[in-house]
């Protein structure tokens, strides 16, 4: 342990411190393992079955058979039950469950029991498909969260080996939970949470090595607000298990005008991560070759990242490089268990922002904590 490490909180730059159900009959047989101890599981050498493409009617899959297709959801109280089945995506199919609204109104869809691997981009989406930069041009904020999934619930599912993102809920989305989900070796974030959504529940979980090797988070909340992310375990995930923050306008995509404010992290398990949360992450990184649409504060290299007014409270980090890094004003860390930390438990600043605007991190209230060796 480094001799800087007490105090705890470490300075960085100048003056910082289900009614009727369509059962799919099956083709016998089994597949790769279970994504929890009550999920049916399957054994090698499972068949192919094959199911309709859109599901339109509560659903239940054959748990003991393969299906190496995807699987579109468009309508309001819909369950599709996978029953164990595996959803190979064999690296072509883009998604292997995607919630899709069309612009539509849509509500109340359970997604339960599945397994999915391999997918070219996501294990599984929520969202509405089509321009975003269209739909803001037609619709109000309001409408286009009315049209725009909400109240979907993924339950006992895992997502391994995702393309990009094991689980993308996309803009707009609202009231999503994620309960005993597991998501792993996601070259990209293992769970994203896109601009503008809010409201979402991610929990009793587990998020092993993803980011690999994009060097990305376990979960990240891009200008995403009021989610509660709370009794998951985190390891092994290449940037942190938890990232908070706004994306600049990168690649002259939409602006951002929602923060990622107000979120609640709570009773997690952080183990074995370069770091547990790190709240307003691209404050004080060099974007100068993203294209951002943002203004800059300096020299086209640094941006203003936004996310305040989060609890990271009642965790408990072990074995991590840095527990919590706060580069925002106005947040919480309260009641959390540091022990073994290699760098330092809670780190506050903002280096460029003090440096170029003299704004340096306030109002983070850090008490109650527990600092083992």
């Amino acid at each position: 342990m480094s001799n800087w490490k007490r105090p705890f909180l470490y300075r960085l730059g100048p003056g910082i411190v289900l009614p009727l159900f369509l059962f799919l009959p099956g083709c016998g047989g089994g597949g790769d393992g279970p994504a929890s101890d009550n999920m049916p599981s399957a054994v090698p050498g499972a068949p192919t079955c094959t199911a309709p493409a859109e599901v339109t009617a509560d659903t239940v899959l054959d748990g003991a058979c393969v299906y190496r297709q995807a699987f579109t959801i468009t309508r309001s109280g819909v369950t599709l039950d996978c029953n164990g089945a595996l959803i190979d995506g064999r690296g072509t199919d883009a998604k292997g469950i995607y919630v899709n609204s069309r612009g539509n109104p849509l509500s109340n869809v359970t997604i339960r029991n599945c397994r999915l691997k391999d997918q070219a981009s996501a294990g599984i989406a929520v969202g509405w498909s089509g321009s975003l930069a269209a739909r803001l041009q037609t619709y109000s904020r309001d409408d286009i969260y009315a049209r725009t999934p909400q109240q979907v619930l993924i339950e006992n599912v895992s997502v391994a080996g995702a393309g990009d993102t094991g689980i993308y809920i996309e803009t707009y989305a609202s009231g999503i939970t994620l309960s005993h989900v597991t998501v792993t070796g996601s070259r990209g974030p293992g769970v994203y949470l896109d601009a503008s959504t809010r409201d979402n529940r991610i929990v009793d979980s587990t998020f092993t090595d993803n980011g690999v090797p994009r060097t990305r988070e376990a979960i990240a909340i891009d200008s995403s607000a009021g989610n509660v992310i709370a009794g998951n375990q985190f390891s092994g995930n290449a940037l942190a298990a938890i990232a908070l923050y706004k994306n600049c306008g990168e690649n002259q995509g939409p602006t951002r005008w929602q923060h990622s404010d107000r979120n609640l992290i709570q009773d997690n398990d952080f183990a074995a991560q370069s770091v547990g949360v790190w709240i307003a992450s691209r404050q004080s990184r060099d974007l100068s070759n993203w294209n951002c649409g943002d203004p800059s504060y300096y020299a086209g290299r640094y941006f203003l990242d936004y996310a305040q007014d989060n609890r990271v409270i009642s965790n408990r980090f072990s074995n991590v490089r840095q527990g919590v890094i706060v580069e925002d004003d106005n947040n919480t860390v309260s009641g959390n268990t540091f022990s073994g930390s290699r760098s330092a438990d809670i780190v506050t600043g903002a280096q460029y922002r003090a440096m170029y605007l003299g704004r340096p991190v306030s109002g983070l209230v850090a008490e109650n904590n527990t600092y083992l060796p």
